[in-house]
């Protein structure tokens, strides 16, 4: 089922009617499972290749400053 609906995707953009090639559309019922499946596939990949293999991966946010970018008063 899966693979008939990515091969199936076609979509209508100004008055004209395209299928999609590769992936799967924003906003397809498809497309957050498709998106979840692609994920975990990818996060087994980076743990083999970590000699540590961390139980969980987790983003690193680095702080910026208050007034970055704002304009001075």
């Amino acid at each position: 089922m899966t693979r008939f609906v990515l091969n199936n995707n076609v979509f209508e953009f100004n008055e004209e009617f395209y299928l999609q090639t590769s992936g799967t559309a924003i906003g397809t019922k498809m497309a957050p499972s498709y998106a979840n499946i692609f994920m975990s596939i990818f996060e087994d990949h980076l743990q083999a290749l970590s000699s540590t293999n961390p139980n969980c991966l987790t983003p690193v946010n680095t702080p910026r400053p208050q007034n970055e970018g704002a304009p001075e008063t």
